[in-house]
């Protein structure tokens, strides 16, 4: 309750029922919806829920097994139709899924392979004007997976219900920007 601090429900969450650290990193409300994103089973996998808002119930929930975000909180966005997550798949690749509010079906999804290099989307924001959404997605890419150093810089623009309309990448040394 906003005006006595009361919880109105609480959830925990331990899919596996081992015990195993399961963790919630981001959460957005949208509409009678509390979308949280999280990492579950000692980080081996990444847990996307909808709640009810008012009494806490699981409407839907869906797991992307091997992915990880890192622990990062800017990882999901919501517009008024779904929902957004960003990370690294398992093999260390940069992803972006759009999933339905309404049922959590996955719309699509959008990753860059990079060989043995490594890379993860690090925040996501989406633009709402005159009806259009539109979701942008920052990263790194092309990373020595032993440092995590020699990085590209990524942005990626979407249509929701087309997916990748744009992508740019630059040297994070300052080199030009490449892309289409």
């Amino acid at each position: 309750d906003a005006i006595t601090g009361t919880p109105l429900w609480e959830s925990v969450t331990d899919p596996k029922g081992t015990g195993a650290n399961d963790y919630a990193w981001a959460v957005k409300a949208r509409g009678n919806r509390v979308f949280v994103l999280g990492e579950i089973g000692d980080m081996t996998g990444l847990l996307l829920r909808s709640y009810d808002a008012m009494t806490g119930a699981i409407q839907w929930e869906q797991q992307v097994p091997g992915a990880t975000n890192y622990t990062i909180k800017d990882t999901l966005a919501v517009d008024r139709e779904q929902v957004y997550i960003g990370g690294a798949d398992m093999n260390g690749d940069l992803l972006v899924r759009a999933y339905s509010g309404r049922s959590g079906a996955l719309r699509w999804a959008d990753q860059i392979e990079d060989g043995e290099r490594v890379g993860v989307a690090t925040a996501l924001t989406v633009d709402e004007e005159d009806g259009e959404s539109r979701l942008f997605a920052t990263g790194v890419i092309g990373c020595d997976p032993a440092t995590f150093l020699d990085c590209k810089l990524a942005v990626r623009a979407y249509k929701p219900r087309q997916g990748l309309i744009w992508q740019r990448a630059d040297d994070a040394r300052g080199g030009d920007w490449f892309g289409h």
